[in-house]
C-alpha cells in the first residue's frame, strides 16, 4: 500500500473545490476498513490520496474511494461546504480531528456498499482506543447553556462555538458513516467523543451511523433538535450514547452494545450539571432501541444514568446483560415523571445484576439514596399495569452473550420482544416497528449489515 508520504492533492475547479494540485497514484484499492484488498490481485486501480492539515475555507470534496489523511485540528470554517463521497476512508493521525463549525457544513454521504470510514492512521492490527480525536458537527440550534463551547477542542478555541436561536439548524448529512478508535486526550481529562452533535438543529440528516471502539462516549449530543436513526454505537469506552444541554430531537433503531475492556453506562442523560432545570430542557422521545451490556462483573455498567433534570420518552427498548442495573433516576426524576416530562413504555429486561434478576440496586440507605425516596422499580412495576414492561423473559436474541458487541443482536421469531407499543404518527418514524427493540423479531438481515463493522485493532 503506498504510504501517506505519497500525497496527492485534489484540483478543483474554481468556486467548487479547494485549489489543491491533483496527482493520481496508483495503489492497491483499499476496503473500507483502509486495509488492503486481498481479492483485487493484480489489478490497480488510480487512488487520491490527501493529506489535510489546515482548516477547510471553501468549498471541497474528498472523492469517491479515496485515502484522506488528518493532522491535527482541522476545521471546517464558516461559508465552507465539505462534501465526503462513498468509499472514502479518513485515516486520523495522533491528536487529529474534523470539526465543522457552527457556520460550516458537511455532506457526508456513503452507501450500504461503501461506507465513509474515519479511522485510526495506524496500520490494522496495532489500532486502539484514542488513537485519534473524532467527528464534531456544530450548530446554531437552542441549546440551555450560554456561550457554550464544545469539549474536546483547546481552551480559548473560539471555533468550538455552538448553539443559538435556529431550531433548523443544518449542521449537514452523516449517512453510512462508521467512525473508529476514537477519543485522542486534548488535553487532561478531557477527550474527544466517536461522534459529537452540539446544537444541531431538525435539518441535520444522521442515518446509518457508527462509532465503534472510542476511548470516552460513543455518540453525545449536546442540545439542539437533531433526529438520529439507525445508529450503532459498539464498546464505547465511557457511556454509549451521551445527552446533555437540552437536546429535544427523536431517535429511532438505536444500538448501544458496551464491551467488557471499559464502558460505563448505555445512556447517560442529563440536563444541566449546573443548573438542573435549565431550558429548553432534554427531553428526547427514543423509539426502538437495544442497549446492552458487556455482562462481565468486574465492569460496573447500567443500562441507564437518568439524572440532573432531565427529561426523557422511551419506547420500545430492550435492556440486557448489565451487571449492575437497568438504570438509575436520580437527582429530581420524581419532578419529571409527575410532569409527564420522563415516561417510558414497552420496556424489557433481561440479565440485570449480579444474579441476573436484581433489576435495580437497594437505595434504601439514607446513603444510597439519589433520587428523594423514588423506588425505580415500583414505578416500572406501575407502569406495567397500564403498559409493557417484560421482566426476566428471555429476548431469544442471536449471539449472546459471546458476540452481542459484534452484530448478536436478532430476537428469534418466538421471543416476547415482539409485542412492543405503537409508534406516534410522524414522519420520521417507522410506525411498522411496534416492537421492543431495535430489530424486528424473526428477521434474517439486520440493517447494519454491509456497512457496520466491528474491528478490535
Amino acid at each position: 500500500m503506498v504510504k501517506h508520504s505519497l500525497i496527492a492533492l485534489l484540483a478543483l475547479c474554481t468556486g467548487c473545490m479547494a485549489p489543491w494540485d491533483q496527482v493520481a497514484v496508483d495503489t492497491d484499492p483499499l476496503t473500507s476498513t483502509g486495509t488492503p484488498d486481498e481479492t483485487a490481485g493484480d489489478t490497480a486501480s488510480e487512488q487520491v490520496i490527501l493529506t489535510v492539515a489546515s482548516a477547510i475555507t471553501e468549498d471541497t470534496v474528498w472523492p469517491e474511494g479515496a485515502a484522506v489523511y488528518l493532522q491535527g485540528l482541522v476545521y471546517v470554517e464558516t461559508g465552507a461546504h465539505l462534501r465526503i463521497e462513498p468509499g472514502v476512508t479518513v485515516h486520523g493521525e495522533d491528536g487529529s480531528a474534523l470539526v465543522v463549525t457552527r457556520d460550516g457544513l458537511i455532506t457526508a454521504r456513503g452507501r450500504e456498499d461503501a461506507p465513509i470510514v474515519f479511522t485510526s492512521s495506524k496500520p490494522v492490527g496495532s489500532r486502539a482506543p484514542g488513537d485519534w480525536g473524532g467527528l464534531v458537527l456544530l450548530g446554531d440550534a437552542p441549546v440551555n447553556l450560554s456561550d457554550a463551547v464544545v469539549e474536546g477542542v483547546p481552551d480559548g478555541e473560539t471555533r468550538g462555538a455552538f448553539g443559538g436561536n435556529d431550531p433548523t439548524s443544518n449542521c449537514g448529512v452523516l449517512e453510512y458513516v462508521r467512525v473508529e478508535f476514537t477519543g485522542f486526550e486534548v488535553y487532561t481529562d478531557n477527550e474527544l467523543n466517536g461522534i459529537t452533535m452540539a446544537g444541531c438543529g431538525s435539518k441535520t440528516i444522521v442515518r446509518h451511523v457508527q462509532s465503534h471502539k472510542g476511548k470516552d462516549d460513543g455518540i453525545e449530543i449536546f442540545g439542539g433538535t437533531v433526529d438520529i436513526k439507525n445508529v450503532v454505537i459498539t464498546e464505547a469506552g465511557d457511556d454509549g450514547l451521551d445527552i446533555d444541554m437540552g437536546w429535544t430531537g427523536r431517535g429511532q433503531f438505536i444500538v448501544i452494545a458496551q464491551g467488557s475492556w471499559d464502558g460505563d453506562n448505555g445512556i447517560e442523560a442529563d440536563n444541566l450539571e449546573d443548573a438542573h432545570d435549565s431550558l429548553p430542557r432534554s427531553q428526547p422521545t427514543l423509539y426502538n432501541l437495544t442497549i446492552l451490556g458487556a455482562d462481565d462483573p468486574k465492569v460496573s455498567q447500567r443500562g441507564m444514568n437518568l439524572r440532573r433534570g432531565v427529561g426523557l420518552h422511551l419506547r420500545n427498548a430492550l435492556l440486557g446483560w448489565f451487571p449492575k442495573e437497568a438504570f438509575d433516576l436520580r437527582d429530581e426524576a420524581s419532578d419529571r415523571i409527575a410532569t409527564g416530562e420522563l415516561t417510558m413504555d414497552g420496556v424489557a429486561l433481561w440479565t440485570i445484576g449480579a444474579d441476573g434478576e436484581t433489576w435495580f440496586t437497594d437505595e434504601s440507605a439514607p446513603a444510597d439514596d439519589d433520587d428523594g425516596g423514588l423506588d425505580e422499580l415500583t414505578w416500572l412495576q406501575g407502569i406495567a399495569d397500564a403498559g409493557t414492561v417484560i421482566l426476566g423473559e428471555d429476548p431469544l436474541l442471536s449471539g449472546v452473550p459471546d458476540g452481542h458487541p459484534r452484530g448478536g443482536w436478532m430476537p428469534g421469531a418466538g421471543s416476547p420482544l415482539s409485542d412492543g407499543v405503537r409508534l406516534p404518527e410522524q414522519e420520521f418514524f417507522d410506525q411498522g416497528a411496534d416492537y421492543i427493540g431495535a430489530v424486528r423479531p424473526g428477521a434474517t438481515k439486520g440493517w447494519w449489515e454491509g456497512w457496520a463493522a466491528f474491528p478490535q485493532d
